[in-house]
């Protein structure tokens, strides 16, 4: 039973590592994401700002409004890199779990190789079982059984003896098949 018991445990732990390795590659695949969107940001604000120095006869409105577009692409620039800090986090916490799950899953294992019995220890248990036991063997109550029952002679089956010494042919030719003929007609009417 509590070999059982340990096999479930060990698969649930399998399963559990498995689902929390599927969440960290998922995680970096967001990071990638995250760090491509900061990435057109950068250069989408690098190029306004290039444009910016080149057209210095705008207006103050359009300063104004460069200005705020700015700050808003410097806020995505910050809410992404947050999140990309945030989502690194997460997958430090998730590798720590799964090196837990992993040495739990350790202990399991040792502890399942301990309980488990091989082919070799079930074959000796057996055989220790059925051994007889020559220092305590005590003789069996039950009469000799053969000289209760009336002994029987054996019926015997009939056997079949062939007609003649002579091997069957497999094929004959027509000389020898016109024999065969009249020999099977003679013995019919013996």
């Amino acid at each position: 039973m509590e070999e059982a018991d340990l096999l479930k445990e060990r698969l649930q732990a399998i399963t559990d590592k498995r689902r929390i390795q599927e969440d960290i590659a998922k995680k970096r695949r967001q990071i990638e994401e995250e760090k491509l969107k900061l990435q057109y940001i950068k250069k989408k604000a690098l190029r306004e700002q290039w444009l910016m120095d080149g057209l210095s006869q705008q207006s103050e409105e359009e300063q104004e409004a460069m200005r705020l577009q700015a700050q808003d692409e410097q806020q995505q620039s910050d809410q992404l890199q947050s999140n990309i800090l945030r989502i690194e986090k997460e997958i430090e916490a998730l590798e720590t779990q799964e090196l837990n799950i992993s040495a739990n899953e350790e202990v399991v294992l040792k502890r399942l190789k301990e309980v488990e019995k091989t082919s070799e220890d079930i074959i000796k248990e057996l055989n220790a079982e059925f051994q007889p036991d020559v220092a305590h063997h005590v003789p069996s109550p039950l009469p000799d059984l053969p000289s209760l029952y009336p002994v029987a002679p054996a019926k015997t089956c009939p056997v079949y003896e062939p007609v003649s010494d002579e091997p069957k042919k497999e094929s004959y030719t027509g000389r020898e098949r016109g024999r065969w003929k009249r020999t099977k007609r003679r013995l019919q009417h013996n």
